[in-house]
């Protein structure tokens, strides 16, 4: 939670999926929330986490087609769109549904 938390003061605006969300759930939350930006951190063993990353690759051609950015990291899944800065008194007073027709 503190990289979401560093990236919102640098003025992106991040949305938590959770733990051990789907790929699909991933891509169609970045889709619904026309995204800038991918991140993704896990802890899986490297046989594991060669194919899960292989499959989200594929998976992911076309958010990166249209100009998503990916980045992975080790530890949670978050996507997220470049914003105006705010104050921070601003930030704890709103907060955000993700794609309100559909619960991750």
């Amino acid at each position: 939670m503190n990289f979401l938390r560093l990236a919102e003061t640098a003025g992106w605006r991040t949305v938590f999926l959770g733990p051990a969300t789907p790929i699909e759930d991933v891509l169609a939350a970045a889709h619904c929330e026309q995204t800038d930006l991918v991140s993704v951190s896990y802890r899986l063993t490297p046989a594991t986490g060669v194919h899960l990353l292989g499959r989200f690759a594929e998976a992911a051609d076309e958010l990166r087609g249209n100009g998503v950015r990916f980045a992975f990291q080790v530890p949670a899944t978050a996507t997220g769109k470049r914003v105006e800065p705010r104050s921070h008194q601003d930030s704890q007073s709103q907060s955000h549904q993700v794609c309100p027709s559909r619960h991750w």
